[in-house]
């Protein structure tokens, strides 16, 4: 594809906002909040929560200026128009903030699995979706709480790289490789097609956060899935606190919102939360 064609391409695929919040409207949204521009959807949707309402809504932009990831001081970048950038807001129990975040990056693994026709593309907790170990999506996670500790409800961010080409993604500065979809696909996807995929599951995931505690079976459905769509178990990996390493093993046992089972170097049974954002893990095989 030429550079003229790319740039076409790119913009063609701008959102019809009118189109996706009539159907996002079916799924329980109360409003779809787009921007050219903006700081970061996370903070965006923090806004929306803190009025008080009780609204579920989905913020979108066409690029960040100073897009969050999980680490303190870590940034998503992006090229204005080249990625999935969105948070959902929702209304949850928030103790199962964990289980949440597991249940959002199955459906999302799924969905890239389907769009793409790969069985490469894993879960590699606590947050990314990788493709042949490239980074192809990030989730991030948070409850929102007004100045008073009252709960507001909870930010469902997401980052989706769509229309890069690898020059552009080693550009960016990264902890290991990334893809996009278009790379994987060999073709144009479109943003908004994905997203009126994504955003109907994620509305009906809360539910399924307090099912999942109380009903062994369907905790034991969900944990088989994704155990099948796991970058690292199986795997031989290091667990790092404050950039220290604090432990390492083969991961033996994963679940929905239980973190990692690790079989330790020195013949210990370790469970790692991987929920603490100082706490990561990286493979070594």
């Amino acid at each position: 594809m030429s550079p003229l064609e790319r740039e076409r391409n790119l913009q063609l695929d701008r959102y019809n906002i009118p189109l996706l919040t009539a159907e996002m409207g079916k799924y329980g949204y109360d409003i779809v909040l787009h921007m050219a521009e903006t700081i970061t959807t996370m903070e965006e949707a923090r806004k929306l929560a803190l009025i008080g309402n009780g609204m579920q809504a989905v913020v979108i932009a066409d690029h960040q200026t100073q897009g969050v990831g999980r680490d303190e001081g870590k940034k998503w970048h992006d090229r204005p128009g080249c990625s999935i950038l969105a948070s959902v807001l929702l209304h949850i129990d928030d103790s199962v903030i964990y289980e949440l975040s597991d249940l959002v990056a199955l459906h999302l693994c799924g969905l890239l699995r389907e769009t793409t026709d790969s069985q490469a593309i894993k879960i590699k907790p606590p947050n990314d979706i990788v493709a042949n170990g490239k980074k192809l999506a990030g989730i991030l996670t948070q409850n929102i709480y007004d100045v008073n500790h009252r709960y507001k409800g909870t930010n469902v961010g997401i980052g989706i790289n769509v229309h890069y080409t690898q020059d552009e993604l080693e550009t960016f500065p990264a902890d290991y490789g990334a893809t996009s979809l278009n790379l994987l696909t060999g073709d144009v996807n479109t943003r908004q097609s994905l997203l009126i995929d994504i955003l109907p599951a994620i509305a009906a995931i809360g539910p399924d956060t307090e099912v999942i505690n109380k009903n062994q079976s369907v905790r034991n459905e969900y944990d088989a899935r994704w155990q099948y769509f796991s970058y690292v178990l199986g795997r031989f990996v290091r667990v790092y606190k404050d950039e220290q390493v604090v432990t390492e093993g083969e991961v033996i046992d994963t679940g929905v919102g239980r973190g990692i089972l690790i079989a330790t170097t020195d013949g210990c049974l370790k469970t790692i939360s991987l929920f603490d954002s100082n706490t990561k893990i990286r493979i070594s095989d």
